[in-house]
């Protein structure tokens, strides 16, 4: 067809796509596609149909379409029609009407910019910019600043050197004294710009400085015309200036967060610009937390936000408002920084609001609470009476909105501390209990999330209340609201886990029911349900036992299985929880299913996520769409995606179940298994990385358990060899377990892939780390140091990381590689002095008052781990190490007291140097550890400690003395373990014919009654023989 014919029928298609109907417009899309964005000769059509055609709407979805083809196709045109066609663009945009046409353009020229310019062609486009920069025509001048913006989106290497110009360009555009429009994008552009500053360059940074102030009256201009739009646009650049690496804004820091501040909290600013400011204020935390302690800043921010959290909240739970946005703030301040620099000042306005007459205020408090626990548990678990206070108050409450910031509340603080609630379970199962009856849908809800956390952790103690639980559940899984269901199911799995062999008697009552459940096929309720249900049952099996759910498997299978089939990530998962508990209770019984089974979780870990690359890598599938609907679409991709991955991290999880459970029966799938673990640790997502590193360990440890092995020895190489096979797991695994420790940003996995190190280590011995070990305690040592990659912050600047404080998160990851460290002290014995000598001053530095409590608990309890594992290796540390010891008997914290007593008692146990000397002064600072106030683990420890010390060097000091108290100690409450040297320290006693044990022959005989009583796990079997004959002697 000829140049006519091809633009007449190019612009009817493109009309064709403007049309509301969706079938033509398919159609069209297909045509065009195939039969015109195929080629060059798109260009410069598209080009000559901006430039002349009548219809707004045709214009615009030909300059929308233009880049994508220029990005495609205009290398492919000759240069002198390139040149044509950029001459003409410039010549359109100034003369176009519309704005949303004009930007439109500008992303065109950008698009041919980003060919032309880096091969030195269209050399006269900066200086026409620059020209329209400085017209008199506002709308030439917002041209032209829009497309600099434009171009430093795409080839800003080739605007640096003109720099100086462009600012001094921009400084007068941001003072545009006509058009806010020309403000507003000379602001975007500045945004662009900022991040290509050189920090040396100190010039361009003072330009850059003076353009703050005009930035910010730009903004307040945006807010006096309830420019929404212009609103964004100067608060995505605030977000970039304050979050910026460099220091090119530290000197307006300040200034930019109250003005932040104080737009947020202005009720008379519309809702969205607010949200807008409390979204800014949310990321600081996370990127310039230091920033915010050196200039002081946090109480400010919380004085100008808390308030806002009395506002009322919208019926939709997922819809943003400045309340919700304002807990968000508190909790990732309470999470990013230490803790002491929050929680006192949110305590104190809860305090304050829970007297508050208005009820907005009492929400607002218990609300605060709930954001705290997650970065501030510790200092929480100090006030935890009067928290438990404020909280029955609330579930108590009049209003509606407080029962419910009540329930929520409760619900956060019972998933972290479940022993401090399951304490006072006879305060709060009546009260939440009572609130299931409430008349509001989603009080119920939450009121069954609550005792749903609160029924995992009470154990014996909820037989009393299974049969109102039964009778309440039973009901509202019959007459409830179907969207309660889902969370009722869960709960009445959490109480067959408490009730374990207990919930028989309700067997038959929830065991139809349930099954019934596990049945539904339609709608997202019902899914959510059938999920939760298929969970459920598998804790029912787990808590009546294989004998009477034997007759069920079969069937329940079968509806597990097919729930494999439905498109649902959760319902998969649920399924995989499924498998995994019916593994562990029927163990090689449940062997015949693995094959039905392992194809599907397999299937799951080995999912193609080419959803990433759609992403991040190949961009052509968003080649037919404009800016928002790329964006969208990758938003889209990015969540399925993220679905995948939190699927394969259930299933890593459940495999290594399932393998410890069936053992030799899961051999034929254990190296595909290995192998898929094994690429999943460089996954993108820390959760598949974390799950994939813990199964891997697993793995390792359950074909070690098989191997049916001898006791380990300490000390490298191996002194007991271990199976070959297993060796080579270890070979190949560990090593790239520690390099992804070396590597890693996320706290979270560091932590638990410590702890499951420490923990397998001690059974495994120094077989696991026989090739890793140096590269271990390297991992190690840097996050003692706090240089390790997940403790690294963007706003050091300068400062000596060990000095800094600590996060909650922070100290947890510390403490966990303790823990690996006393491990690695035990299974390397002596060996483990060339490592000691770096650990030693880095452990040390935790233990002084400036630090946590749980440092300083930390600093103590490794030392002795250490002691324990060197044993005589640690002599020349002695008296250093004492010193610290003998100030933590006395630290004003009882668990560092606790440590303290345990770890002396250590030290005294293993070294060679003579420290009887010190007993006089030792004893009289153990003595106040038996006082009734002490934690039972205390007062444990403390009689671990003076029986290893009299043991060593029992006539340094009158025993006569010592002895009432250490008797009136015992039976041990909390710490069997230290049961070792009591036992022992009694034998001697026996052995010596000490006066005290024979005039005390009734009490003795009472205690050692105790001790051979249930639970058995008080004693070993060497400490049991040796009780059971003293006992026998008397």
């Amino acid at each position: 067809m000829d140049e006519q014919q091809y633009l007449a029928n190019l612009e009817q298609l493109l009309k064709q796509v403007t049309s509301p109907d969706s079938n033509a417009i398919k159609q069209a899309t297909e045509i065009l596609k195939q039969n015109y964005f195929n080629n060059e000769n798109c260009i410069p059509a598209l080009v000559e149909i901006i430039s002349n055609s009548k219809d707004t709407a045709i214009r615009h979805v030909a300059a929308v379409e233009l880049p994508k083809r220029v990005r495609t196709h205009f290398d492919k045109i000759n240069n002198e029609l390139k040149s044509q066609l950029e001459q003409r663009l410039l010549e359109i945009i100034t003369v176009e009407p519309q704005k949303i046409i004009s930007h439109a353009i500008a992303r065109c020229i950008s698009a041919m910019a980003e060919f032309e310019i880096p091969e030195n062609r269209w050399t006269n486009l900066i200086d026409f910019l620059f020209e329209c920069c400085k017209s008199q025509n506002s709308n030439h001048r917002e041209v032209g600043v829009f497309v600099l913006y434009s171009l430093f989106e795409v080839i800003v290497d080739n605007l640096t050197e003109r720099l100086p110009q462009i600012f001094e360009l921009l400084s007068v555009t941001i003072n545009d004294p006509e058009s806010i429009d020309v403000r507003i994008t000379t602001i975007k552009a500045l945004g662009s710009v900022v991040e290509y500053i050189d920090e040396d360059n100190q010039k361009e940074i003072e330009l850059f400085r003076s353009l703050i102030p005009s930035m910010v009256n730009v903004l307040y201009q945006c807010l006096e015309q309830s420019n929404r739009d212009g609103a964004q646009a100067c608060f995505d650049v605030i977000d970039i200036l304050l979050t910026l690496e460099t220091q090119i804004v530290s000197e307006h820091f300040v200034q930019l967060v109250q003005l932040t501040v104080d737009i947020a909290k202005n009720a008379d600013y519309d809702e969205t610009i607010r949200n807008l400011a409390l979204s800014t204020l949310f990321f600081i935390p996370l990127y310039k937390k230091n920033n915010l302690i050196r200039l002081q800043l946090v109480k400010p921010i919380i004085d100008g936000i808390f308030p806002i959290g009395t506002e009322e909240e919208p019926d939709d739970e997922d819809e943003d408002c400045p309340a919700r946005l304002t807990f968000r703030i508190i909790n990732c301040m309470a999470t990013k920084l230490p803790p002491n620099y929050i929680f006192p000042i949110i305590m104190e306005y809860i305090v304050n609001y829970m007297q508050n007459p208005n009820p907005l205020f009492r929400k607002a408090a218990l609300m605060s609470l709930c954001s705290l626990i997650d970065g501030c548990a510790d200092l929480i678990r100090s006030k935890i009476n009067d928290i438990f206070t404020f909280i029955a108050q609330g579930l108590q409450d009049s209003e509606p909105v407080v029962r419910k910031a009540a329930c929520i509340s409760f619900f956060f603080i019972a998933m972290e501390m479940v022993e401090e609630v399951s304490v006072h379970h006879s305060s709060f199962v009546p009260l939440i209990f009572n609130l299931m009856n409430d008349p509001d849908v989603q009080i119920q809800r939450q009121a069954t999330n609550a005792l749903n956390v609160l029924l995992e952790g009470l154990n014996d103690e909820i037989v009393q209340y299974l049969p109102m639980l039964a009778e309440k559940f039973v009901f509202l899984l019959e007459h409830g609201a179907i969207e309660n269901k889902a969370v009722i199911v869960e709960a009445i799995g959490s109480a067959a886990i408490s009730a374990s062999d207990k919930f028989l008697d309700y067997f038959e009552v929830f065991y139809p029911r349930i099954h019934q459940l596990m049945s539904l096929t339609t709608g997202t309720e019902e899914l959510l349900i059938r999920g939760n249900a298929t969970g459920t049952m598998g804790s029912i099996a787990e808590a009546v036992g294989k004998d009477i759910f034997r007759p069920y498997v079969q069937e329940n299978m079968k509806l597990a299985m097919e729930s494999l089939s439905i498109d649902s990530p959760k319902l998969k998962e649920q399924s995989f929880f499924f498998f995994a508990i019916l593994a562990k209770v029927f163990g090689d019984e449940f062997s015949p299913y693995l094959e039905h089974i392992m194809p599907p979780i397999l299937e799951s870990l080995n999912q193609s996520e080419d959803l990433d690359d759609l992403i991040f890598g190949d961009e052509s599938v968003f080649e037919d769409m404009d800016n928002e609907e790329a964006e969208e679409k990758a938003n889209q991709l990015f969540t399925a995606s993220s679905a995948i991955a939190e699927e394969k991290e259930f299933a890593a999880d459940c495999l290594q179940e399932i393998f410890a459970a069936t053992k030799n029966s899961f051999m034929p799938y254990l190296e595909q298994s290995i192998e898929v673990l094994r690429t999943l640790l460089k996954h993108d997502f820390e959760g598949v990385r974390k799950s994939a590193c813990n199964s891997l360990i697993s793995v390792i440890s359950t074909c070690y358990g098989m191997s049916n092995p001898e006791k380990w020895q300490p000390g490298l190489p191996v002194k007991v060899p271990i199976n070959q096979d297993v060796a080579t797991l270890i070979a190949q695994i560990m090593p790239e377990i520690v390099t992804v420790l070396a590597e890693e940003e996320d706290k979270v996995l560091v932590m638990e892939v410590f702890q499951s190190i420490a923990l397998e280590l001690k059974n495994i011995g120094p077989a696991l780390i026989n090739d890793c070990h140096k590269d271990l305690a390297n991992v190690l040592l840097s996050v003692l140091k706090r240089t390790h990659t997940c403790q690294l912050d963007y706003d050091y600047e300068g400062e000596d990381p060990e000095q800094l404080e600590e996060t909650e998160y922070e100290s947890i990851v510390i403490s966990s590689a303790s823990d690996v460290i006393g491990s690695m002290a035990l299974v390397l014995g002596d060996q483990f002095k060339e490592y000691f000598e770096g650990f030693y001053p880095a452990i040390v530095s935790f233990y002084n008052p400036a630090k946590a409590p749980n440092e300083r608990n930390m600093a103590i309890g490794t030392l002795g781990e250490i002691a324990a594992g060197i044993k005589g290796t640690i002599s020349p540390y002695t008296e250093e190490i004492l010193q610290v010891l003998m100030a933590g008997l006395k630290d004003e914290n009882n668990e560092v007291n606790s440590n303290a007593a345990y770890s002396i008692g250590i030290l005294c146990e293993n070294t060679q140097l003579d420290i009887s000397s010190y007993y006089p002064e030792i004893l009289s600072s153990l003595s106040p550890l038996f006082n009734s106030t002490s934690l039972p683990q205390t007062i444990d420890n403390a009689c671990g400690a003076v029986s290893r010390l009299l043991l060593r060097y029992p006539n340094v000091v009158p025993i006569e003395e010592i002895l009432p108290t250490f008797f009136n100690a015992l039976p041990l409450k909390s710490d069997y373990e230290e049961n070792v040297p009591v036992v022992k320290f009694l034998q001697f006693l026996f052995e010596s014919q000490n006066p005290f044990i024979l005039n005390n022959k009734e009490g003795l005989t009472n205690l050692f009654q105790v001790m051979l009583s249930p639970p058995e796990t008080q004693l070993n079997d060497e400490c049991r023989a040796i009780v059971l004959k003293m006992a026998q002697s008397l």
